[in-house]
Formats: C-alpha cells, sequence, structure tokens
C-alpha cells in the first residue's frame, strides 16, 4: 500500500506497529467530504500525519506547542502537499478555538504516560 519511505514519514517511530492502524484511520475518512473537512493535527512535531492527510486529499493544520514545524515544513514541500497542509501554535492544555474541526488527529504512546 505504502512504500517504506512513505510509512517512515509519516509515522516516524515504531513504524510497523502504528502501519496496522493505517486501514482502520483510512477507512474512518472515506465517510468524510474532502473538501469540506476542517481538519487539524495536535502535536505535529515533524507533520507525518499532516502528510497522510494531506496525501488523501485533505485540508488540514499541523500544529504544535512546542516545536516550530520547520521539519514538517520540510516533509511537506518533500511530497509536494505543502499547498494542503496550514501551520499554527495550539497550546491543547489552553484550547481556545473558534474553528469546529470534523477531524482531529494526534497519535499518543502511551508508554510514555509511564514513564
Amino acid at each position: 500500500m505504502y512504500s517504506k519511505e512513505i510509512k517512515n514519514d509519516i509515522l516516524n517511530w515504531d513504524v510497523e506497529t502504528w502501519s496496522e492502524i493505517l486501514p482502520f484511520w483510512e477507512n474512518q475518512l472515506e465517510k468524510l467530504d474532502k473538501s469540506n473537512s476542517i481538519c487539524i493535527e495536535i502535536g505535529a512535531r515533524d507533520g507525518g500525519i499532516s502528510l497522510w492527510m494531506a496525501l488523501k486529499g485533505f485540508q488540514i493544520t499541523c500544529s504544535d506547542n512546542y516545536y516550530d514545524l520547520s521539519e514538517a515544513k520540510k516533509l511537506h514541500k518533500k511530497y509536494k502537499v505543502e499547498q494542503k497542509v496550514f501551520y499554527k501554535k495550539v497550546d491543547l492544555l489552553n484550547w481556545n478555538e473558534q474553528e469546529k474541526y470534523d477531524v482531529i488527529v494526534l497519535r499518543y504512546d502511551l508508554f510514555t504516560f509511564f514513564y
């Protein structure tokens, strides 16, 4: 389905484990109207999930509170989807977004919870 390079760029770490969930996520996205869906990635860091959403045809806001998103911008440019991605600093703990989102994506490693 995806080349190893694209999977690595999308998922960034623990690629084999996380790639198992991609078909489920794709099935959920098929239910949405790509042209009218408002999407955001929270905690994007390197922008892999934003890349994936843009490759699927969605416009998406790539956001992070701590990272400057320069690596994300490079990644999106590499795949020529930068016109589908907007960048924004978002502090999830002080959420004050006026926008209503159809899709909010983030990836959370449960193991970090136990460290």
